[in-house]
């Protein structure tokens, strides 16, 4: 909720381990929602794609699904 004016967002995020809220200090107000599959390499990981943990793998004929839905109220 935007305390000045009232408006707001509302967020569904299904499937995604990890939610990253941000945002910057500045004259230009935004807030950044960032639903993650996994994470960036620490420094002492070897960079496979395989070993990052959340990473989605799918076999063969495998689905995979999401979700995010967003409700800009104002």
């Amino acid at each position: 909720v935007e305390k000045a004016t009232d408006r707001s967002v509302d967020v569904q995020i299904e499937g995604f381990p990890y939610v990253l809220v941000w945002s910057v200090p500045g004259p230009v107000k935004f807030v950044c929602i960032e639903p993650w599959h996994s994470l960036p390499d620490a420094r002492d990981t070897d960079g496979r794609w395989e070993d990052k943990p959340a990473a989605a793998r799918l076999n063969p004929g495998q689905r995979f699904a999401t979700t995010l839905k967003m409700r800009f109220n104002r």
